[in-house]
């Protein structure tokens, strides 16, 4: 999604911080599943990357993409979690705010799914005698040279 509302962007973190706590009560509420069912990740991408140079500032972007991703044990529990994000993610204000924010999705459905997703663990312990005995050197002297 797509963020121009300069209060929010001003106190982006705040703003991500209240998003996680509502959606995550939504969740729990509507969908009846605990933090510890789902990941949630909010990654920020691109400040100014809609206008660029066209519109240059100081101080805060005037812009960022919002990617907002979701993991769970299956795929419908997932794009349930994402559609309770849906209206949040169109209009959640600031506390306090006096107007209600309009963002934009960058996809219609919203909701992509992706399928299965893996993590891949590497855990290898090795004892060395010296920390360079997995490389191997190779010395070589050059003479008149």
């Amino acid at each position: 999604m797509g963020i121009r509302d300069p209060q929010i962007l001003a106190s982006l973190d705040v703003w991500l911080g209240f998003l996680r706590v509502v959606l995550e009560d939504r969740i729990r509420s509507t969908l009846e599943l605990d933090p510890q069912q789902y990941q949630i990740a909010l990654r920020c991408y691109g400040a100014d990357a809609v206008l660029g140079p066209l519109e240059a500032s100081a101080g805060p972007p005037r812009e960022i993409g919002l990617l907002f991703k979701v993991r769970a044990a299956s795929q419908q529990t997932a794009t349930a979690i994402a559609q309770v994000a849906n209206p949040l993610l169109l209009h959640l204000p600031l506390p306090g705010m006096d107007h209600l924010p309009s963002f934009a999705f960058a996809t219609s459905p919203a909701e992509i799914e992706r399928g299965p997703s893996y993590e891949f663990v590497l855990n290898h312990i090795l004892e060395l005698e010296q920390g360079t005995d997995l490389f191997r050197t190779e010395f070589c002297e050059v003479t008149n040279a």
